[in-house]
């Protein structure tokens, strides 16, 4: 059940930082979000931070490329036809290895 719970606070977290993304000029708050968020929750599941990641990190990439296929374009699109949103991964697997590490450090 826990686990459940911090798997969907994950899903949702990365639809956050993919609103987040679509409505600002600006990656760094859709950034700190991301890393944040991942760092947190897999600090709290260290078995699974890399599905944390993937969760986290998803949201940026299937919002822009899901809204391209239905027509929308973002106010501040995103260079090489959205393709550049898998970038979000980067700083999920950052915050997810860093929340891993110092849970693992922590004992």
């Amino acid at each position: 059940m826990r686990d459940s719970v911090i798997l969907a606070s994950a899903a949702i977290l990365g639809a956050l930082a993919a609103w987040v993304d679509w409505h600002s000029d600006e990656v760094q708050p859709a950034v700190a979000i991301i890393v944040v968020s991942a760092g947190v929750l897999a600090g709290l599941l260290p078995k699974r931070a890399w599905l944390v990641a993937l969760l986290v990190g998803a949201g940026v990439p299937i919002l822009h490329l899901l809204a391209r296929k239905l027509g929308f374009e973002p106010r501040y699109p995103v260079a090489g036809n959205g393709w550049a949103s898998l970038l979000a991964f980067a700083p999920a697997a950052v915050g997810a290895g860093g929340g891993w590490l110092v849970r693992v450090m922590k004992g």
